[in-house]
């Protein structure tokens, strides 16, 4: 499985103070005004996007395998190391609701195929009696001092004996740097079905158009395998960096692990108030990415770039319409133009990402 994690283009954004800035969105559902109303100056906290229901379980569809499309919530937290036996105390707390598909592997495990990156692996499964776990870990390279960093991840999946229902249970654990966080999840089945496009008790909707380096492009057909839509709030208490960072993040898998995604950050200090939009957009004939990183009283910046969504999230329904145009592209870029032989892949003022993705289980 295909692993692409977001958080990885933050550290660019923050290191070279690019550019952002806001949108907006109608708050017509009560669920999705409440996690995308980005017209506002002040991100709405955490306690807003608790999306726990789930639909009802569906005694008609099939109990012999939980292979099909599944509704999943999740919940992340970690706990503020102490400060002795950390490098970057905080508290970390996030809230998902996901679509996604159960396909059964060659070793006849069947496997959840998630849309948010931190929980994707390429590791082995193991079975276990109802379901199947995996552990991965990885170091990294020595730094000035001779510290690695270790970072392990652990994936629970039990299924109910009736295959309806699900609960799954994760760890991340980073030392030495003291970063310990666990998820859990639950998640009902909404269809025998593994594939969106013929499942009669499901909708599903896609179109992408795009226009990149002045090259215009336009799907409005793929195979999906999960869609996603993420809330999340860090936090520190230490007192010589003080920050409060909210993330939202709206991601799409297809078939073939090729991703869709447009995130938002806002960065709070004690001094300054920094928003980061980017999109990434990995499709047939296309891989492109766009970032951008302001302070929010640049205005300027924050009109270098263009950001409207209109996003639904609730117990029957993900669904995203979000669209990124490039105004300005001395504060827009591509991490991948940041050389000079790869300066070529710098946006034009006018490119821009438009993608409407929708999966709902029909009422």
């Amino acid at each position: 499985m295909n692993k692409t994690p977001f958080w990885l283009v933050f550290p660019v954004i923050a290191v070279l103070g690019l550019t952002a800035c806001g949108g907006d969105d109608d708050g017509e559902k009560e669920e999705a005004g409440e996690i995308v109303d980005v017209v506002e100056e002040e991100a709405p906290s955490l306690s807003l996007f608790e999306l726990k229901a789930l639909p009802a379980v569906n005694t008609s569809l099939s109990a012999s395998s939980p292979a099909g499309v599944w509704m999943l919530t999740s919940s992340e937290s970690s706990t503020i190391p102490n400060e002795e036996n950390s490098m970057n105390p905080f508290l970390y707390e996030l809230e998902g609701r996901e679509m996604v598909i159960v396909t059964e592997t060659d070793s006849g495990i069947y496997e959840l195929n998630r849309c948010s990156s931190a929980w994707r692996t390429e590791e082995d499964l193991i079975a276990t009696d109802d379901g199947y776990t995996w552990t991965e870990m990885t170091e990294s390279e020595p730094d000035s001092s001779g510290v690695v960093t270790t970072t392990t991840r652990t994936f629970d999946v039990s299924y109910a004996s009736d295959n309806q229902t699900l609960s799954a249970t994760g760890t991340l654990v980073i030392a030495p740097v003291g970063e310990n966080l666990s998820m859990i999840m639950k998640g009902v089945k909404v269809s025998d079905s593994t594939d969106f496009n013929s499942a009669s008790d499901l909708t599903f909707a896609y179109s992408l158009d795009y226009i990149n380096l002045g090259n215009e492009g336009s799907l409005v057909d793929d195979q999906m395998q999960c869609l996603g839509a993420f809330n999340a709030v860090t936090t520190t208490e230490v007192a010589s960096d003080v920050y409060e960072l909210e993330r939202r993040e709206y991601t799409y898998f297809n078939a073939s692990d090729k991703q869709v995604q447009y995130y938002r950050f806002d960065l709070e200090t004690d001094e300054q108030v920094t928003r980061s939009l980017g999109a990434v957009i990995n499709a047939p004939d296309v891989f492109a990415m766009l970032i951008n990183s302001c302070d929010v009283t640049n205005t300027e910046c924050m009109e270098s770039a263009l950001w409207e969504e209109d996003v639904i999230v609730n117990e029957t329904s993900v669904d995203f319409n979000v669209r990124y145009d490039v105004v300005d592209n001395k504060y827009v870029i591509n991490p991948l133009a940041l050389t000079p032989f790869t300066a070529f892949l710098t946006p034009h003022d006018g490119d821009f990402f438009d993608s409407d993705i929708q999966a709902s289980v029909n009422e």
